[in-house]
């Protein structure tokens, strides 16, 4: 960390000092906190720009959509022996780093050369490094296929564009037509066309027009179902269940049953399809098993390869016949290289530290299940390692956990708490836990109010206000009382 002092040219007094982080400290830091398929990528670019680097020992599982897993199994068949050879006659490269950042370097003729071999491996790696289709591509492939005029297909590709990473259309249709200079009807029209395409209910103005042309697609057979979404919209979300089966003259019995079946349907139409939410894949970092009884703490280092150097530009960068310039060039992906490795090194190290506190300190989480998760702080983990809260904040972020409780987000573990009658701690999502089991519990045509399920963490041991009920309630998504109830 370099410090940089502040001075008043006037007065000659030190006004300030501030400290800046250095290119390696902000590298170790971006290291630490990206996640699995965040990391997967930027080892791509860094084996793509620094000849330096090579993959010595490829993962054994593959992360979906991730360059460095795909690069494995090329990276393996490629000759450790011929990529590092200790042949003398290899050339020595007047201008390597021209050779390596031109992208005429394609047409050298280089096949025993080290630089060859390499740029072999890291094209492999960079060209397996493909995006997602988004949701807009999705839908103009179909639209690719559809018989339209020009004109046509340019106001669905506006409609198309108008549509928010949920697949609703948020636009209204005369800004659409004033954009594309077409007629309301033409915009109609060109919204009917999207709404045709997949997933089901795409293009819909709502949630409930998204659930009228999914059933739409599906044939269903009620068709008061459809009156029951475009007329009493307004009482469903107030669960006024017999006020609507009186209105539409069928038994309340008929309603449920069509609630049923639109539970079945999707909420969000683009749920899971191109949305940056679904390309994250929840792969563990460390794992903790239960051996024996004992807890077991051990990386899961499959997703990844092992990095190191490539012996080659070693030895080159040490023969004392390597030009000047070349050799300044070595020098400085060298020290990008070893920078990276002593970050992803430095990585490995910290989220294990946290494991292993982690799993000491929720061993009766781990042995028994969520009523025994105990209350713990990032601030008290930071203070035991002596590292600093925000680092085992960024470490954590965005990282799981395999557990023998199953897959676990590692921000799950911290948390506040709550004493028991007993002295005992109780995490706040122990608490959550128990008023999930109430409420699964409860009586639907009697549900429990926030009240009540305070007083029954009370006869637990356990003092909830109502409010802070009602606040845990809102947090897990469950209704309110009056919208629990059954009739």
């Amino acid at each position: 960390m370099e410090n940089q002092l502040a001075i008043n040219p006037a007065v000659g007094q030190l006004q300030q000092i501030s400290q800046q982080l250095t290119a390696a400290q902000l590298q170790s830091l971006n290291i630490l906190a990206a996640p699995l398929q965040e990391l997967a990528r930027v080892l791509a670019t860094e084996l793509e720009n620094n000849p330096l680097l090579e993959i010595i020992s490829p993962g054994s599982e593959e992360l979906a959509g991730d360059p460095i897993g795909a690069a494995a199994e090329e990276s393996n068949n490629l000759s450790v022996s011929e990529f590092e050879g200790d042949r003398e006659d290899f050339p020595l490269l007047e201008n390597l780093q021209n050779i390596w950042e031109d992208s005429a370097a394609d047409d050298y003729n280089l096949s025993f050369d080290e630089v060859a071999e390499h740029r072999k491996r890291s094209d492999f790696v960079f060209n397996n490094l493909t995006a997602a289709p988004t949701l807009v591509d999705m839908l103009t492939e179909q639209l690719d296929y559809c018989q339209v005029t020009p004109k046509e297909k340019a106001a669905a590709e506006l409609v198309i564009g108008s549509l928010d990473e949920q697949g609703f259309l948020t636009t209204h249709p005369a800004d659409i037509a004033m954009a594309g200079d077409l007629t309301l009807p033409e915009v109609d029209a060109a919204i009917k066309l999207v709404q045709s395409f997949d997933p089901p209910g795409i293009g819909a103005r709502n949630g409930a027009e998204s659930l009228i042309l999914q059933l739409r697609r599906q044939h269903y057979p009620n068709e008061r179902i459809y009156t029951l979404l475009e007329c009493y919209q307004t009482e469903l979300e107030r669960n006024k269940l017999p006020q609507i089966a009186r209105a539409m003259n069928v038994d309340i019995e008929e309603i449920y049953a069509m609630l049923s079946d639109l539970k079945k349907l999707n909420v969000i139409p683009a749920a899971g399809l191109g949305n940056s939410s679904s390309n994250v894949i929840a792969a563990p970092e460390m794992s903790i098993e239960l051996v024996n009884g004992e807890l077991l703490v051990s990386t899961r280092e499959q997703y990844l390869p092992k990095l190191g150097l490539v012996g080659s530009y070693i030895k080159l960068l040490e023969n004392p016949e390597t030009p000047a310039d070349t050799r300044q060039y070595l020098q400085e992906k060298l020290a990008n290289a070893e920078n990276l490795l002593r970050a992803m090194e430095s990585r490995q190290d910290t989220l294990t530290r946290i494991t292993q506190v982690i799993a000491r300190k929720q061993a009766d989480f781990f042995r028994r299940g969520i009523a025994f998760l105990q209350p713990m702080t990032m601030q008290e983990v930071a203070k035991e390692l002596d590292l600093h809260e925000t680092t085992v904040s960024r470490a954590v972020a965005g990282k799981y956990l395999d557990t023998p409780q199953g897959l676990k987000e590692y921000r799950f573990f911290f948390s506040g708490g709550y004493k028991n009658a007993d002295g005992e701690d109780i995490s706040s999502r122990g608490v959550k836990a128990l008023i999930q089991s109430f409420i699964d519990e409860e009586d639907p045509r009697k549900p429990l109010s926030d009240q009540k399920i305070s007083q029954k963490l009370s006869e637990h041991g356990l003092d909830v206000a109502r409010r802070t009920v009602a606040k845990y309630r809102e947090s897990m998504n469950i209704a309110p009382t009056n919208l629990r109830r059954r009739h």
